[in-house]
């Protein structure tokens, strides 16, 4: 990916008012990934919603990394069970 497509990780703590370190504990949970090129370190706007939203729980929740790292993955499996729930009900209306 071109790096002018990418945002620096800089940009990122400024725009969003959040500490180095709190990204970096998200990071090394494997919570969202970085992209580095010549040693800068970036984050892909395809993840950028994914980040976004652990930071709306962090700031609303008080949550630090590693509940925040729970959270997420409670948040998956709710949202696999969703997708679960809609498809047996376009099954379920075949044989209605």
């Amino acid at each position: 990916m071109e790096s002018d497509q990418l945002i620096p990780i800089e940009s990122f703590y400024l725009h969003y008012e959040v500490e180095t370190v709190f990204i970096t504990a998200l990071y090394d949970l494997q919570l969202i990934e970085f992209t580095v090129i010549d040693n800068k370190q970036y984050i892909e706007p395809v993840h950028l919603l994914h980040v976004e939203k652990l930071l709306r729980l962090h700031k609303d929740f008080n949550l630090d990394a590693e509940a925040l790292s729970v959270a997420a993955h409670l948040l998956q499996k709710v949202d696999n069970l969703q997708t679960e729930i809609t498809t047996l009900r376009s099954r379920l209306r075949l044989y209605e």
